[in-house]
């Protein structure tokens, strides 16, 4: 792990307390490889920290902290490494001490020492009567010997008495006061726990009992109202503890054997809290594993996938896995070496197309392949036309130039669309097939009722054969403004007369005056600035006048430049 990760494991207050140790003598003695002591109290200990790359490799501290953990002073010489390496300025030279003074003793700990002790014993069984809470912390301070070792039924029973203690056996709702003291027990309880953890970090029985934790947490999240985010902090710094041991170990056929395992044991997962407890850690591999085991953690999500898909189908129906297999491989750049395992995912028309799009750049002929998979098994929900503009991209890129004829001509009938319409016009050898084509439209879609936006799109294909008597005759059937204000120049200059005539027929109507400021001020201008007073008012004489309609608007407006 980097320096980063490792010091994200601590919490601001840690870090901040471990920050005012004093530091000496920091120096790189040979090339990744450095030194320093570290003050605590009137102690020195003799630190050192190995690099491979950017991952710390190596780190010791004669405090006698085991190689694999960490203690105040490796985290102390890590956190000055981190400043130096990022060529911040960083003061390593001894501070002169402070004589501190003695520390007051406060009344009840005066009292303590004067109070008879069989009084003291009483009182306190009385409290642990009363505060079940007081009497677990007790238990867990003084009665708990450091086992050798645990089981998972242990640490379970564990677990469950402190939530009993601090809950009570059938709560539902828990205050963040409770949810505090729940967290502080089991901190302390789990302590000697970690330590068994990291000990035995690559055997079964440590993934087993780091599950039964997370499970147990988990279950009181969903059991339990509260607003508390410390359960959820209290996991993930557990997991990230968990995961950092797992990653230092020099033996990595073990730590491959233990991915395995988490892979094998989240298949067969069947509850749905367990299954979450299983994918929580999974997932979380994701930010902490090393660059030497990325392409066995990719390798176990495939078989994971595998396994959940099965291969009876041509494409998959998890959103889930395919999404974070992706996510993965982009992150850490070989989507190139991965891209086959994937599949297109069912209803999922945003991860489809981005993965298309990735596989355009790789491999033309899979990609066309995974885009005719989609339109052949109705894998989106409505419409494939995100599919279909990248085929037939594809196609054009592979020179299949008549399968791409083929493919536009379709998606023109469908949708009418422009582009499509010039394509395929300009296709034809001749223009006697091209006429015959434009014809075939025109008198379909003459005949057919259009919707507006259809109607939008056939104005488009007229504008383009500069047909405007065509859209003059539309407008008798269609009067529309919008349409009338997007081509009222070419259509002033093909027939202003029969243009003025459509405008008053969609202006006759009560509330026809356009809703829309931009739209009426330009229809406004063109028309009086372009025809008489009188021309607008003897034309006026044929259409109605109607409550707030456009054409009452035009004739208010020339009365009132009349006066």
């Amino acid at each position: 792990m980097t320096i980063t990760q490792i010091l994200k494991q601590f919490d601001k207050a840690s870090l901040t307390t471990i920050s005012k140790l004093t530091i000496r003598e920091l120096e790189e003695e040979k090339k990744g490889h450095w030194v320093a002591y570290v003050d605590e109290g009137n102690e020195s200990y003799d630190v050192h920290v190995k690099f491979l790359g950017k991952q710390v490799d190596f780190t010791s501290c004669d405090c006698c902290v085991q190689e694999d953990q960490l203690c105040a002073h490796k985290t102390k010489m890590l956190l000055m490494l981190d400043d130096k390496l990022k060529g911040k300025k960083v003061v390593d030279k001894p501070v002169a001490k402070k004589i501190l003074s003695k520390k007051k003793i406060s009344e009840s700990v005066a009292l303590l020492h004067d109070v008879n002790q069989k009084d003291v014993y009483g009182w306190l069984e009385e409290l642990f009567k009363k505060n079940k809470e007081v009497e677990t912390e007790f238990l867990l301070k003084f009665g708990m010997s450091k086992a050798n070792s645990y089981t998972v039924e242990e640490v379970d029973k564990i677990l469950k008495d402190i939530l009993v203690a601090t809950m009570g056996r059938k709560r539902q709702e828990a205050s963040a006061k409770q949810v505090k003291t729940l967290i502080d027990l089991f901190t302390i309880a789990l302590a000697p726990v970690e330590d068994f953890l990291i000990t035995n970090i690559t055997k079964p029985i440590a993934l087993d009992i780091y599950l039964a934790v997370v499970f147990r947490l988990f279950n009181f999240n969903h059991a339990v109202y509260h607003s508390s985010t410390r359960v959820g902090t209290f996991t993930k710094k557990f997991t990230e503890r968990f995961l950092y041991a797992l990653f230092n170990v020099k033996d990595k056929v073990a730590i491959e054997k233990q991915l395995a395992l988490l892979r094998m044991n989240l298949q067969y997962q069947e509850g749905r809290l367990e299954y979450e407890t299983y994918w929580y850690l999974f997932k979380f591999i994701n930010d902490a594993i090393p660059e030497e085991l990325l392409h066995k953690y990719i390798f176990e999500i495939i078989e994971l996938k595998k396994f959940a898909e099965g291969e009876e189908e041509e494409y998959d129906s998890i959103q889930g896995i395919s999404r974070f297999l992706l996510n993965v491989v982009n992150k850490n750049n070989v989507f190139k070496q991965y891209y086959k395992a994937f599949r297109p995912v069912q209803y999922d028309e945003e991860f489809n197309l981005l993965l298309i799009k990735l596989v355009i750049d790789i491999d033309l002929l899979y990609a066309e392949q995974l885009c005719q998979l989609i339109i052949d098994k109705h894998l989106h929900f409505f419409r494939n036309d995100g599919v279909e503009d990248m085929l037939t991209e594809i196609k054009q890129k592979l020179g299949k130039n008549d399968d791409v004829l083929k493919m536009r001509k379709k998606r023109f009938t469908e949708s009418l669309n422009i582009d499509d319409y010039k394509f395929i016009i300009k296709s034809f050898k001749n223009k006697k097939e091209a006429g015959a084509f434009k014809e075939d439209i025109k008198s379909k879609l003459s005949k057919a009722t259009l919707y507006s936006s259809e109607l939008a799109k056939y104005f488009e294909i007229l504008d383009f054969e500069k047909d405007y008597t065509e859209i003059l005759n539309l407008l008798k059937v269609y009067p529309r403004f919008p349409l009338i204000n997007e081509y009222f120049k070419q259509l002033y200059q093909a027939d202003a007369k029969q243009l003025l005539d459509r405008i008053m027929m969609a202006g006759q109507s009560v509330n026809s005056i356009p809703s829309d400021a931009v739209l009426l001020a330009s229809l406004s201008r063109f028309i009086l600035e372009n025809y008489t007073s009188n021309e607008i008012l003897n034309k006026l004489m044929k259409y109605a006048t109607n409550k707030n309609s456009m054409n009452l608007y035009l004739k208010q407006a020339i009365i009132a430049n009349q006066k």
